[in-house]
């Protein structure tokens, strides 16, 4: 086993002490070339080309975009299941079969992923890590009150929930096309403010929740406390009896 170690060792040390020699001398070219521009944007792209030679560059590089179709495919599938399963076979009243709702998660794919593309193409879009800010601003200004008012406030009803979801998302694009600007305040921040006090007003103009909707949080942590204490004490017993 340790001969087999050394061999292990003796082939890839050469791999690695060239990679640390061309990484030592790439940062020593990049400091006498002043021709070498490393944006904000692409500084780990730039960087790797200009430091490595093209083997190691392309695995390097490959490895990133390995990461992002990672992630494009999940957030797509995300989507398409969030949509058949929440939306489309609520509307169809729980009438779809598992075909269907396999179309409509293939649509979804296919239009999400064309919106995407519009999105990315557009001559004014930015950089990718600005549409992933704008995406997760809009998110949290639509769901963030929502999620908090239901975890903390009984008396939040479906008509607050939806009332908050519209205004937060609406007020979120708006603040990021025309204010954010000429403000520089991130569009997140009054899209929650906006959002919460819709979802608040919401509520309180709308009737109260019915009883099973009040009490059902409270049964459920009851069953869930109930369960994890029978839990701990079938364990202890059996720690103990061992």
């Amino acid at each position: 086993q340790v001969h087999g170690e050394v061999r292990v060792l003796s082939y890839y040390s050469p791999a690695f002490l060239f990679s640390y020699r061309q990484l030592l001398s790439g940062f020593q070219d990049v400091g006498k070339r002043k021709t070498v521009c490393l944006s904000d944007i692409l500084f780990f792209v730039q960087m790797v080309r200009s430091i490595f030679p093209g083997l190691i560059s392309g695995l390097l590089l490959s490895a990133v975009l390995a990461a992002s179709m990672s992630t494009a495919d999940s957030q797509l599938l995300a989507a398409s299941s969030a949509f058949a399963s929440d939306v489309y076979k609520v509307f169809r009243r729980n009438r779809a079969g598992d075909r269907e709702l396999i179309w409509i998660g293939r649509i979804v794919v296919l239009l999400v992923a064309c919106a995407a593309l519009i999105l990315a193409s557009h001559p004014n879009a930015g950089s990718i890590m600005g549409l992933v800010e704008n995406a997760w601003g809009v998110f949290g200004a639509a769901f963030g009150p929502v999620i908090l008012l239901s975890l903390f406030w009984k008396r939040f009803n479906f008509a607050g929930a939806v009332a908050g979801i519209v205004a937060g998302a609406l007020v979120d694009i708006a603040w990021m096309i025309y204010l954010k600007s000429c403000t520089g305040i991130y569009e997140l921040a009054p899209g929650f403010l906006a959002g919460l006090i819709f979802a608040v007003g919401g509520t309180l103009i709308s009737g109260k929740p019915s009883n099973r909707a009040v009490t059902m949080p409270s049964m459920i942590c009851g069953k869930t406390a109930t369960m994890v204490s029978m839990i701990s004490g079938n364990a202890s017993t059996s720690a103990v009896r061992s």
